[in-house]
């Protein structure tokens, strides 16, 4: 049983913010999954798992902030932290966790087939008992709807429990 967060990379220029969970107030941060990895995984191990999907082509988020990043001139904490514009791979990369970090490129969404493909690719990481951590934060158009019903549906088709 490995623990994994799996969470969405939009391409917005997001604007650096302090996110606080629990007793946890982090630093501003551009990107909410470098909250939650400082906060959630710090003590996971090999075994355990950062998975980012983002989408391709060439306005997809692999470019805008998975391989590079965009500042956004309305970002007012930004220019004290962050004077290079960083991309995800490289914020998680220097974070040093134990656990694994992996990018799964995943088409727009925009047709069916597109649809189904982004969910059979949340199908193929995600193993019996895993224990899940879904972030849902920037994900892009439906997919916030789609995840709850995803997730009974394999629970129910493939006996997957979490």
């Amino acid at each position: 049983m490995a623990k994994k967060l799996i969470s969405f990379l939009g391409t917005n220029a997001y604007l650096h913010t302090i996110y606080t969970i629990d007793n946890f107030k982090s630093e501003p941060v551009r990107y909410i999954q470098e909250a939650l990895a400082k906060y959630q995984c710090q003590n996971w191990d090999e075994n355990d798992e950062v998975i980012i999907f983002a989408t391709t082509g060439e306005n997809g988020s692999i470019v805008k902030n998975w391989e590079s990043g965009q500042l956004n001139t309305h970002d007012k904490y930004g220019l004290s932290y962050e004077k290079e514009a960083k991309g995800l791979k490289e914020i998680l990369d220097s974070l040093n966790l134990k656990c694994n970090i992996t990018m799964v490129p995943i088409p727009d969404g925009i047709l069916e087939n597109e649809i189904w493909k982004i969910i059979e690719n949340i199908d193929n990481v995600i193993e019996q008992n895993d224990e899940l951590y879904i972030d849902i934060t920037h994900s892009f158009r439906y997919i916030p709807m789609i995840i709850p019903a995803m997730i009974t549906f394999l629970k129910t088709t493939k006996n997957r429990v979490w």
